[in-house]
């Protein structure tokens, strides 16, 4: 149509050029009017989706229904068991995904009134933020974050989709470490059950949930322990302040008689 309509304007000034120079300047400056008001209308007009489709689409995400407000009193448990108190607290099935990876993690107990799922969701998130370490390799701990909760795209109403994530780090179980500790030079004057009782006995008072484990070789006289760093280096401690010769209770006076 833009061609046929430069044509048409063309065979115009033809015409007008056999007749009258003035004529033919004018309609030269109509013409390159034409095309310069025509190149703007080309360039205003958006690709893709058109002007009225996009206008429909954006009201119709306006009328969408907002999330509804509830009161919820849930006791804690599961990511399943709270979606359930939510869809009954709020009148409306709340649409969920939960992998399996997360289904079993314990939500706290949550006690809210007049708040939405999106509100409820976000502040279980925050809450759920921790800074966890997380031993390395070389026995000693970085630092990672770690948190749980739903979370939809886009913005939320009451047909959202909401999905657990669970980005809790569970610290592995500690490498174990062996150590061996020879025990003949000691044994002279104690026994091994002495040895290990004083063993046992700083591991308690330190707190150590899961000590080393013991095993005395006889043959060798080896004490085998294996178990964290942190289990070893009280026996490390202990067997350095433990003297090679038991001290006498009651020491000899000079010049005494034995009885």
């Amino acid at each position: 149509e833009l061609f046929r309509r430069i044509l048409s304007w063309g065979a115009c000034i033809r015409v007008g050029a056999n007749n009258r120079k003035g004529t033919m300047k004018r309609n030269i400056a109509i013409l390159l009017a034409f095309l310069l008001g025509t190149s703007r209308l080309i360039a205003a007009e958006p690709p893709g989706t058109p002007v009225g489709v996009a206008q429909n689409t954006a009201a119709a995400e306006a009328q969408k229904p907002e999330l509804p407000k509830f009161d919820l009193d849930f006791p804690g448990g599961i990511p399943d068991k709270l979606v359930q108190s939510i869809s009954k607290a709020s009148g409306h099935p709340l649409n969920a995904i939960i992998p399996k990876e997360g289904a079993d993690v314990m939500l706290p107990p949550l006690k809210l009134r007049h708040v939405d799922a999106a509100q409820l969701f976000e502040v279980l998130s925050a809450a759920s933020h921790r800074t966890v370490p997380v031993r390395n390799g070389n026995g000693g701990y970085s630092v990672q974050d770690s948190s749980y909760g739903f979370q939809c795209e886009g913005k939320p109403d009451q047909d959202s989709v909401w999905y657990f994530h669970n980005t809790r780090l569970l610290e592995p179980p500690p490498a174990n470490w062996i150590r061996f500790y020879q025990l003949n030079p000691y044994l002279e004057a104690y026994s091994v059950e002495s040895i290990t009782t004083a063993i046992e006995t700083g591991w308690k008072m330190l707190g150590i949930a899961t000590p080393p484990k013991l095993s005395f070789h006889k043959d060798t006289g080896l004490l085998i322990a294996v178990g964290e760093p942190d289990g070893l280096r009280v026996i490390d401690d202990m067997l350095k302040n433990l003297p090679l010769k038991k001290a006498n209770s009651t020491p000899k006076t000079p010049g005494a008689n034995p009885e």
